[in-house]
């Protein structure tokens, strides 16, 4: 179970890490214009809704309360998700492929926890 829980831990940090270099290095370069059907605006609130997110995973998982981190994980597999269709021709700035597979494993974890 220890195991778990720094697996887990790392992959939350990993993520929280990655998308604030994203939000104070990346999005600066976007141009105010859609990214498929995004404004800058949006994207950077669904960058924001992410972090804010992860960040109470953190606390939800040092709580032990798993069920909740479990009844957000669409919500933030669909924030990630449409951040990755609207910013796919920018993925060599974004760190969205490396966030999407994180939360894939902490899907695996999570489910682990359902047995």
């Amino acid at each position: 179970m220890e195991i778990i829980k720094k697996v887990f831990s790392k992959k939350v940090d990993y993520m929280i890490n990655q998308v604030v270099i994203d939000l104070n290095s990346e999005i600066i370069n976007l141009k105010e214009e859609f990214y498929f059907e995004l404004s800058k605006d949006e994207v950077i609130d669904y960058f924001n809704k992410v972090l804010m997110i992860l960040n109470k995973w953190k606390n939800y998982f040092n709580s032990n309360d798993v069920q909740k981190i479990i009844d957000e994980y669409k919500e933030l597999e669909g924030l990630i998700s449409e951040l990755e269709l609207c910013l796919a021709d920018y993925e060599e700035h974004f760190k969205l492929n490396g966030i999407s597979y994180s939360l894939f494993e902490i899907g695996k974890i999570l489910n682990d926890f359902n047995k």
